[in-house]
């Protein structure tokens, strides 16, 4: 493995690591926000506004960002049964796991060029509890689809090298 690689590699774990960690926090709010929301429904039969949105704002965000670390990780739904006809290690099998992470680059591309057109126009309404403009949370599809075709592009190149020098 090549310096250049080396250094891919290491921006693509340190990027995996922050949003491991943007996950965890996404999670944390999510929780105190619904277990606040529970207590003050249970307690003062009162309710927050803005709690159930900020929790789904936090889940969509925590899914689509653990999609794209199970890219990196290699562990997003695949069709098994392709992958049970082909023996383990045969060429067929390397070339559909190519040509799975070609589609997730592609899926990526998608995400970022009509996300951005999905975060221009939700620029202009706004949230109905908190406020603030939609496209704020349509920008998660612009971050996974960078995040997709930066890991798929990332284990494309290291199977073409690992490949390349026998082993995967």
């Amino acid at each position: 493995m090549n310096a250049i690689l080396k250094g891919f590699s290491f921006v693509v774990y340190g990027v995996e690591k922050a949003v491991a960690h943007i996950c965890s926090l996404l999670f944390s709010i999510m929780i105190v926000s619904v277990f606040s929301e529970i207590v003050l429904r249970s307690l003062f039969r009162a309710s927050l506004i803005w709690s159930s949105e900020l929790a789904t704002y936090c889940f969509m965000w925590l899914t689509f960002l653990g999609s794209a670390i199970g890219v990196l990780r290699m562990t997003h739904l695949t069709a098994d049964l392709l992958y049970k006809w082909v023996p383990e290690g045969h060429i067929v099998g390397k070339i559909l796991e190519w040509f799975q992470l070609v589609l997730i680059a592609i899926l990526g591309w998608v995400f970022v060029k009509y996300g951005i057109v999905f975060v221009e126009k939700g620029m202009s309404r706004m949230s109905y509890a908190l406020g603030i403009p939609t496209g704020y949370n349509m920008m998660l599809i612009v971050v996974t689809g960078v995040l997709y075709m930066l890991n798929a592009v990332y284990l494309l190149i290291v199977k073409l090298i690992g490949w390349e020098n026998g082993h995967d």
